[in-house]
């Protein structure tokens, strides 16, 4: 029995020691992984914007979220916030030469993406150029390769350039044959969410609404273009009828994109724009060049301030999670900023997902905020019912994007057109 127990501790103190040891190295290894090494740009460089994942807001600090296992190192693509913020610093920065969109894959919201589009069309302001490059370009993809001075694509790919159109699921068949009677609570004939439930089609309303957002949407997409690629918007409507540029050399005859290349031909007219005999590029990418500190700048700074709260996600009760909007955590930020005395006023970017009857704790912050005479400058990325709180609150500006889901006040603007309006 002594020897059976002798040799029990000793394995069990051989395993802790080896849990010890393993902590340590997977510690070490962690660290490593995520030390932020000094992000430099050396000379004829060119920033690569390319994207892995949706297009969100702005940039998710959370190192674990998409870790990789293999290099156990972050592969986190920075947000809308961190991307306008390096083609600005790109702009000012002599290393810089110009920027390659690599659209292989694009999805997000149309007014991210036109905020994005903005952020591009200022870049090129500096003097520097802009190349779009892709396999294959969806709609939302060569609306924003579109602002490039050179649009290319690789010539067996195509320009899946085609309208707009939205598609709902109605349940009131299913409900009946289920015997399940829907209790519905509803004020107003605009208010559709719940028709899936109760009708079997479209009321007229509805139609009414979709119609007017969905052709907004379009009417943006097209004209800015159009004026962008000196195309008639009657070419380009005959283009999306009849998918005629689903071919590569039919995009090119419809001078949508100016040539078709393969990667590495790509890479030598880009070495040739940068004056570079060895056609050896320096491409830096987002993630690192959102790390290098930024050039210096001329702009004065002012003690006026606009306080800027991101409304991200889904509405839930309490402070919610990463990636929910927290009704107290909301109400808190709104609170915070009314005490700051050099915050003019608030220039709120909400993107929703969904509406729950929870923003009530958020309507209780609006006496505060009226009392103290500031002003709210709103920008709707998506669909919200938020927007019933902030339009009661005085002296408010609502800037609309090309995704605001309702039948008045059709105003397209991007957050940083909203901006400049707080700024006036």
């Amino acid at each position: 029995m002594k020897q059976f127990f002798k040799y029990l501790l000793a394995s069990l103190t051989a395993l802790f020691l080896f849990c010890i040891i393993v902590f340590f190295i997977f510690g070490a290894l962690l660290g490593s992984a995520f030390q932020k090494e000094v992000a430099t740009v050396k000379s004829n460089s060119v920033l690569k914007i390319e994207f892995s994942q949706p297009l969100d807001e702005r940039t998710d600090n959370n190192p674990f979220k998409n870790l990789n296992l293999a290099s156990l190192k972050p592969s986190n693509q920075p947000g809308l916030n961190d991307i306008t913020k390096c083609l600005e610093n790109a702009a000012a920065d002599a290393n810089i030469k110009g920027v390659l969109l690599n659209l292989n894959y694009l999805e997000g919201g149309y007014a991210s993406i036109r905020e994005l589009r903005n952020a591009l069309i200022e870049f090129k302001k500096s003097k520097k150029y802009v190349i779009a490059y892709s396999e294959g370009y969806s709609t939302k993809a060569y609306y924003l390769a579109s602002v490039a001075d050179k649009v290319y694509l690789h010539p067996q790919g195509a320009v899946d350039f085609r309208g707009l159109f939205t598609q709902l699921v109605f349940f009131k068949g299913a409900l009946e044959k289920l015997e399940i009677e829907p209790e519905i609570i509803r004020h107003g004939k605009f208010k559709s969410a719940i028709e899936p439930f109760i009708l079997d089609k479209m009321s007229p309303e509805n139609r009414e609404q979709t119609s007017t957002y969905v052709n907004a949407i379009w009417e943006t997409l097209c004209s800015e273009i159009a004026e962008s690629r000196n195309i008639s918007r009657a070419d380009l409507e005959n283009i999306a009828d009849s998918l005629t540029a689903e071919n590569a050399n039919d995009a090119l005859k419809l001078r949508l994109v100016d040539q078709l290349t393969y990667q590495d031909e790509l890479d030598k007219i880009i070495a040739t724009r940068n004056g570079d005999e060895k056609d050896k590029i320096n491409f830096v990418s987002l993630v690192k060049y959102k790390d290098v500190p930024a050039p210096k700048s001329d702009k004065k700074f002012t003690q006026d301030r606009i306080a800027v709260i991101y409304a991200t996600g889904e509405i839930v009760s309490g402070k919610g999670e990463r990636g929910q909007m927290g009704s107290d955590n909301i109400a808190a930020a709104i609170k915070k900023s009314t005490r700051r005395q050099q915050s003019e006023g608030y220039c709120i970017t909400c993107k929703f997902s969904r509406w729950k009857c929870t923003c009530f704790r958020c309507n209780l912050e609006r006496n505060q905020i009226s009392q103290r005479g500031k002003t709210i400058y709103s920008k709707y990325g998506r669909c919200c019912c938020f927007r019933w709180i902030l339009h009661q609150l005085p002296g408010r500006h609502h800037c609309r994007t090309t995704q605001h889901h309702y039948r008045f006040h059709w105003c397209v603007w991007s957050a940083d057109e909203c901006t400049k309006t707080a700024d006036q």
